[in-house]
């Protein structure tokens, strides 16, 4: 109850008093309004679609609610088709939208189907899923969609995926990983801190390992491609699992701390000319209030004929805390414990350049830099195959370090009989297929293949038949 004065301060009151009242009417009218505000245009099998184009009947899958408690929405086995039905309209499902499934923690497995192109950023942030693949028709995964899906043990990418976004899968626990030769472009830190991971394949159409690539990833080993140009900051930053590191010719720049706290590579060798390195790029150690042992690492090859100064390159920080505050201490035990090898001739230079003269000891070594030959023979019952070019009978010079693709192929009714390089027998896994490698030039060598018949194959047709006893007859009476 309201009491009344007459006068002109009374009446005053009553209206601000009557001013306030409208105003939370207004505020509690507004809030019921968005208590049943959704956020979707339909529900199909408790999945909820928007419309994004009416026109082309296109619709992407979105989180369903905006309020209360999210985790909720989406609960169980979800599958999300290529096409649904609302109102007598097939609608294409395209697109998974930003957060759609993010913090599901209900959720125990998601299948998608033929027709989706795109996951949003953050899609399946926190979403305990054990494992997806995704379809065929997939051509970009959004920055940080998997990010966070610490059981996310196998991911199985589409063979259209052509940009996978920045942090996409990292922190997940993914073991091993494959990217399709249709990916131009990924992004920052997109397998970071993915703890698990022991294999990891980039396609060719990748020239430049983004920053933090593989960041924290303990358990990594990787081979770093011929086709990669740069290696970006931080990209292998505390691969503990790398014990040999080669620095392959066709990279020039290297970004800051790129291998730093990879401690337990006991061997670097850095093949081509480096024009651009980042400070602590190339320091293969680590030294923390748990971590004592600084680096591995005694023994450093670069075949390069002309360096360039590398600064700081090898000097790798302490870290440590004092009050409070985390500190960098430059550290020089890998300088200080490492023999750095170099090409003939070339020490001058290197104890001319900064970064370079700072080793206890700099070494000149012949096999290190120059060119080296590769010959190689075969018989009639096969070919030899160097880099895709037959080499039967073939001589060819290759500079220091560069690895080639060799392909040793039985002709048909043939198998290997033996394989040698330099005299040495080489033994192989299985008769009558092929068999490739990737070898490393490092000096002169020579490789020669022997083939002979497959056993009982007299006729060469690949098979075991009626025409081998024929063959086998002709050639006895033709020995007569």
């Amino acid at each position: 109850m309201v009491h009344l004065d007459l006068n002109e301060s009374g009446l005053l009151t009553v209206r601000i008093m009557k001013k306030l009242i409208t105003v939370l009417l207004l505020l509690l009218s507004f809030s019921s309004i968005k208590a049943l505000t959704k956020n979707y245009d339909f529900l199909v099998n408790g999945i909820a679609y928007k419309i994004l184009d009416t026109e082309d009947a296109e619709v992407k899958v979105v989180n369903g609610t905006s309020y209360g408690d999210e985790s909720r929405f989406y609960q169980g086995d979800i599958e999300i088709p290529g096409v649904v039905k609302n109102k007598g309209i097939a609608y294409t499902v395209t697109t998974l939208d930003s957060h759609a499934l993010s913090n599901q923690k209900y959720v125990t497995s998601v299948k998608l189907n033929e027709g989706l192109q795109n996951i949003g950023a953050y899609c399946f942030e926190n979403c305990p899923i054990t494992s997806i693949k995704l379809p065929q028709s997939m051509t970009v995964v959004k920055d940080d969609a998997f990010n966070g899906c610490v059981t996310l043990e196998k991911v199985e990418l589409g063979t259209q995926t052509k940009e996978v976004g920045y942090y996409a899968f990292a922190n997940t626990a993914i073991k091993e990983i494959f990217l399709p030769s249709t990916v131009t472009k990924i992004g920052e830190g997109a397998f970071a801190n993915c703890v698990n991971l022991t294999t990891a394949q980039l396609p060719s159409t990748i020239t430049k390992i983004p920053n933090k690539l593989f960041s924290g990833c303990k358990t990594l080993k990787y081979t770093i491609p011929e086709n990669v140009k740069s290696i970006g900051e931080k990209s292998f930053f505390d691969c503990f699992a790398f014990d040999v590191l080669e620095i392959p010719a066709s990279v020039d720049s290297i970004g800051k701390s790129a291998f730093e706290g990879c401690y337990n590579v006991k061997y670097l060798k850095i093949y081509g000319h480096l024009k651009s390195v980042g400070s602590g790029s190339l320091a293969l150690g680590i030294w923390s209030e748990d971590i004592n042992l600084a680096t591995n690492c005694r023994e450093v090859y670069s075949y390069d004929q002309l360096p360039d100064n590398v600064d700081d390159a090898f000097l790798f920080k302490a870290r440590t805390t004092e009050n409070w505050h985390a500190t960098e201490i430059p550290q020089r035990e890998m300088l200080d414990k490492s023999i750095l090898y170099v090409p003939t001739s070339t020490s001058s230079l290197y104890h001319a350049r900064t970064g370079w003269k700072d080793f206890s000891g700099i070494i000149e070594k012949a096999d290190i830099g120059g060119c080296f030959t590769l010959s190689t023979f075969a018989d009639d019952g096969g070919s030899i195959l160097v880099n895709d070019m037959e080499a039967n009978d073939n001589s060819n010079n290759y500079k220091s370090g560069t690895r080639i693709k060799i392909v040793v192929a039985p002709n048909k009714g043939f198998e290997v009989k033996s394989m040698k390089i330099s005299g040495i027998d080489i033994e192989w896994s299985k008769a009558n297929t092929v068999i490739r490698g990737i070898f490393k030039i490092e000096k002169d060598c020579n490789l020669e293949v022997s083939f002979t018949r497959t056993t009982h194959d007299i006729n060469s047709d690949g098979a075991i038949n009626v025409g081998d006893v024929t063959a086998l007859i002709n050639e006895v009476l033709g020995a007569q």
